[in-house]
């Protein structure tokens, strides 16, 4: 990983990195790299759902709460039939 980081930090020209004996920090241009990357991989998640979304795919998160128990025994079987 360490060799990655400094491979990048060659191609941008810049630290990113204030490296201490047993911790790294973000410099400021760090910060501006990291803050960007993120921004990057939350469209890349976006764009990913879009596109399955546009071919009938279900995603996100279903909950399923219930209280008694031969209920969520027949819950089971539903979810396992569903799949």
């Amino acid at each position: 990983m360490s060799r990655q980081l400094k491979d990048l930090e060659a191609e941008l020209q810049t630290a990113l990195f204030i490296r201490e004996q047993h911790h790294m920090t973000l410099t400021e241009s760090g910060g501006i790299f990291q803050s960007r990357a993120r921004q990057i991989l939350s469209l890349i998640n976006r764009a990913s759902d879009e596109v399955k979304i546009s071919n009938d795919e279900l995603t996100g998160t279903l909950v399923i709460g219930c209280v008694e128990s031969t209920i969520s025994e027949a819950l089971v079987n539903y979810i396992k039939a569903f799949r």
